[in-house]
């Protein structure tokens, strides 16, 4: 349109065409500064929605078992004012991130596994308007897909397959135990790399050959840093989901999955950790550990991170699940004792209240 005017904020816009505009941001063909006079709601006018939404809340939290022995009953009249101010605050859930254009091209560049500039975005929102970009559903859904999308590789040697349940083929009896495989009539073969599973639970050795090929657009792309590529080691764990992680928070909490394959991993890396930084006693007596070295690393500290900011608050609204617990504790319980108490303190002290969505949880 030729026109300057900012669209009508009213107006439903397809979900298809946030991600055309995505695509088109990720691509380079159009530039985020031109394209954000565009979008209604502005800044300043989400950062203005937010604010009142965390007014609301708040409002709720004073009122809550409060009892006025002289309120009088509203009628349906007033019942449907209030619910159509309310509506005027709260994101109309029907439409693509709740109807703000803004919020909906940070979807979508999420969607589209372009993590650095949606991360740019997100900034951006918390800068001019300190608005947490993830209290949307739609985005909140974009990042567990982005999340779990890039953990598939690393995860899948403690996932599904190293159960080793099932093959391409069923072969007869016995030609299972020929192949090597445990289980009669069942070979163990990779279902990614179509090579036979590791054994003894250990790694699964990924060939890039093996891989499908990127155009070279994609590659181009992804040289530049827009596109998120999938982890391929459990050395990348930490450090490369670190980002994504404290952007999520508690909503995590959303995907019991995702949080069950998250605390598998960093249990499995802190174990690994633990394991280089423990040192044996002369004479072959038990090895001991050094906790004090183990805790400086930039790797630990990072974990740890993971594990106040995003875990704990994620266990909080989880639904009751002894299974959760049991494996968050798991991870937890390679820690000494005063650095786990630490995080139960900011968890139950410090951690509440940053955010919107956890000021009922007080």
């Amino acid at each position: 349109s030729s026109s300057s005017a900012p669209p009508n904020p009213t107006t439903s816009t397809p979900r298809s065409l946030y991600l055309l505009a995505a695509a088109l941001l990720t691509a380079d063909l159009l530039e985020l500064d031109d394209l954000l006079p565009y979008l209604a709601p502005t800044l300043e006018d989400t950062g203005k929605l937010m604010a009142n939404e965390r007014k609301r809340l708040k409002g709720e939290i004073r009122n809550y078992g409060v009892v006025n022995l002289s309120a009088k009953a509203s009628s349906d009249g007033e019942k449907d004012k209030a619910y159509k101010t309310l509506r005027t605050i709260i994101p109309v859930d029907t439409d693509f991130a709740g109807g703000n254009q803004i919020i909906g091209i940070v979807a979508a560049l999420i969607l589209l596994k372009n993590w650095s500039l949606a991360h740019d975005m997100a900034q951006l929102l918390q800068q001019v308007g300190n608005v947490n970009f993830v209290d949307y559903p739609d985005v909140a859904r974009a990042m567990i897909s982005l999340l779990t999308w890039s953990i598939d590789l690393v995860y899948q040697p403690v996932g599904l397959l190293s159960l080793r349940l099932a093959g391409p083929a069923v072969c007869k009896e016995g030609e299972g135990e020929e192949e090597g495989g445990d289980v009669p009539g069942l070979p163990l073969v990779c279902p990614l790399t179509g090579q036979d599973s590791p054994q003894d639970g250990g790694e699964m050795e990924i060939d890039d050959d093996e891989l499908p090929k990127k155009s070279d657009s994609a590659q181009k792309r992804e040289s530049a840093g827009k596109q998120l590529e999938r982890i391929a080691s459990l050395d990348h764990v930490v450090t490369d989901l670190k980002p994504m992680l404290i952007s999520l928070g508690h909503h995590l909490s959303t995907s019991p999955v995702l949080f069950t394959r998250i605390c598998r991993l960093l249990k499995l890396r802190l174990e690994s950790l633990r394991a280089a930084h423990s040192c044996t006693e002369v004479g072959g007596g038990a090895a001991n550990m050094d906790e004090a070295a183990l805790l400086a690393t930039p790797e630990v500290k990072d974990m740890l991170f993971i594990i106040s900011e995003t875990l704990l608050p994620a266990l909080t609204k989880l639904e009751c699940n002894p299974a959760q617990s049991a494996l968050l504790w798991g991870l937890m319980s390679l820690l000494p004792f005063q650095t786990r108490f630490d995080m139960y303190r900011v968890w139950k002290g410090e951690g509440f209240g940053k955010q919107v969505s956890l000021f009922l949880l007080c």
